[in-house]
């Protein structure tokens, strides 16, 4: 039991080294999050749409396989060796008449392996060493010390002198705020949309757009980076500028909040009943530089990321159909707004 129990504490450490290796490796060399469902979803999704996958990621997968199969079998089968090569038998005559007082070794034979039938004469009256195990000693429990103990004073204090600490303030998922949010939402409101004055905060991300079409929702944010911007997704999900230095990554951001909003709706509308929530992320005034290779990620959330710039996010929005105006669904957001606003006062206080 002690040693089976052993080999499992080797293989989940050994294990544990690859899966970590592994998952550090497609992380930063694809952006793929191994422990995210929405990750392989989006990769079984290429494999069936047909679409083009790295033939080093195919090549870490593989890697992967034949380090679990190495480690299976260096716990498993490595040490029975090890054991059987150890487990040797040695026989020494004694000195005496007609011996030698020198030791003389017998050939080692291993265990399991069939002994000779006869042995030579001069080693008949030999006898196996009996090996007797050490005996332990017993655990005994000391006794116990009683030591006094010295009588600490603690002086009263009254109620109302203590203040309580001040709660911190939640703090934004995306601090760069973007001079160009009133473009943004003044070409939303010439396309046609129904835009808010005011957005909610949901889950401590400040939403910058809240704009209904028909009985559809829009929400954004309107990230201002400046420079060469670099995305990463997974893990702690930090974005990187040339110039404003590292923040918070917007898409996982809205992604949050679209999870939240589509929760709230499912919990308070009938069964049956969709509203299509579309999120997306405005970078208005730098450039994502690695676009091509986390635009598939971007498509498994569910988010349109617009990386180059507001002229882009215009050319999308204008191309939206325009559906007919719904007050009751207007009213229903309103409400939504408004119960964001009462949960966030409640978080702040």
């Amino acid at each position: 039991m002690k040693k089976t129990f052993q080999k499992f504490l080797e293989f989940a450490f050994l294990q544990t080294v690859g899966v970590m290796g592994f998952s550090a490796y497609v992380n930063l060399a694809f952006g793929f999050n191994v422990f995210s469902i929405s990750h392989w979803k989006f990769f079984a999704d290429m494999q069936l749409d047909g679409g083009k996958i790295s033939t080093a990621f195919y090549a870490a997968i593989l890697c992967f396989v034949l380090y679990s199969v190495l480690v299976v079998w260096f716990v498993l089968v490595r040490p029975r060796r090890r054991i059987f090569r150890n487990n040797k038998v040695a026989l020494i005559p004694p000195s005496g008449p007609g011996g030698s007082s020198a030791e003389e070794t017998v050939g080692l034979v291993p265990l399991g392996l069939t002994r000779p039938k006869r042995m030579s004469p001069s080693f008949n009256s030999v006898a196996r060493p009996v090996e007797t195990t050490p005996a332990y000693p017993v655990y005994t429990e000391p006794p116990a010390i009683s030591a006094p103990v010295p009588s600490v004073s603690v002086p009263q204090v009254a109620p109302s002198t203590v203040a309580p600490a001040p709660k911190a303030p939640k703090q934004k998922e995306v601090e760069i705020e973007s001079s160009s949010k009133p473009d943004v939402l003044r070409i939303m409101e010439s396309a046609g949309f129904g835009v808010a004055k005011n957005a909610p905060l949901i889950n401590d991300v400040a939403l910058d757009v809240w704009a209904t079409n028909g009985d559809e929702l829009y929400i954004g944010l309107v990230c201002g980076a400046h420079g060469r911007i670099t995305a990463k997704e997974g893990g702690s999900s930090v974005w990187s500028s040339d110039i404003d230095g590292e923040f918070k990554s917007p898409v996982s951001g809205i992604y949050s909040a679209a999870e939240s909003i589509r929760k709230l709706i499912s919990e308070t509308l009938d069964e049956g009943t969709i509203v299509k929530v579309t999120a997306f992320v405005v970078m208005a005034d730098g450039n994502i530089e690695n676009y091509d290779k986390l635009s598939g990620i971007f498509e498994a959330f569910g988010v349109s990321v617009f990386g180059h710039g507001v002229p882009e996010f215009e050319a999308w929005a204008r191309k939206i159909e325009m559906l007919p105006k719904n007050e009751s669904f207007i009213e229903y957001m309103d409400a939504i707004v408004s119960y964001y606003a009462v949960d966030a006062e409640e978080g702040a206080s």
